[in-house]
């Protein structure tokens, strides 16, 4: 079988070795179900031929999820998508791959890499991830602006961690909020150890003494 139409309620030529089309106006689906199992939907690729398969190589895309609407120039673009490549070398049972989700943006055609979860699990949004020995990374980056962590209260944003041209900054634009740093010591639970105001004097609270402290003989090298 080179080629399958499945059509409902009208014959639609979609150009694809298999393809299901409806021209009803309610949503379409597709739908599997099974009992004591899992149901799973099966990508797969290899080189070579189906008589004799070969390995996929590094850089090679194992299969893509594509989102497509209909466009008012008369033909189906694709507005979103999911694509799956092999980002190392494939040596036995190894497949190391590499998830990039995409979106088209207003005024675009095509869409571009949003997010990137590498072989290894780090996770790069607006950018490819970094990647550290021994740790998972999550990477935000913009060109111009860098990237900027919000954090939300019920729908407000309360916090942000971001980078600029200027370097990195810690902002609550909630006014008069205060930034508090808090720990769990040896177990006692959750308490603040420093406050910084964030009124127009500003200032840092220490929950204790810091006589002896490296912080406190820079504050006096400050103050002095």
């Amino acid at each position: 079988i080179t080629s399958t139409l499945i059509d409902i309620n009208g014959a639609v030529d979609m150009s694809s070795t298999l393809a299901v089309a409806s021209t009803i106006t309610a949503n379409a689906a597709i739908a599997a179900s099974t009992f004591a199992s899992s149901t799973s939907l099966n990508i797969s690729r290899a080189q070579g031929s189906a008589g004799s398969p070969a390995a996929m190589a590094n850089g090679q895309q194992i299969g893509a999820v594509n989102f497509n609407g209909y466009t008012s120039s008369g033909g189906y673009r694709t507005g979103a998508n999911i694509i799956a490549t092999v980002t190392a070398g494939v040596s036995g049972d190894e497949l190391p791959s590499s998830l990039l989700f995409g979106t088209t943006a207003d005024g675009g055609n095509d869409p571009t890499t949003r997010m990137t979860i590498d072989n290894a699990g780090n996770v790069g949004i607006g950018g490819t991830p970094n990647v550290y020995t021994n740790y998972t990374a999550l990477t935000l980056n913009h060109a111009t602006n860098g990237g900027i962590l919000d954090l939300e209260l019920n729908g407000t944003v309360t916090g942000e961690l971001f980078v600029d041209s200027s370097g990195f900054h810690l902002y609550t634009p909630v006014s008069n909020n205060d930034i508090t740093f808090r720990g769990n010591d040896d177990g006692a639970g959750q308490f603040t150890a420093l406050t910084l105001d964030m009124s127009s004097g500003g200032s840092a609270i220490f929950s204790g003494s810091l006589a002896g402290n490296h912080i406190a003989t820079q504050l006096r090298n400050i103050n002095a």
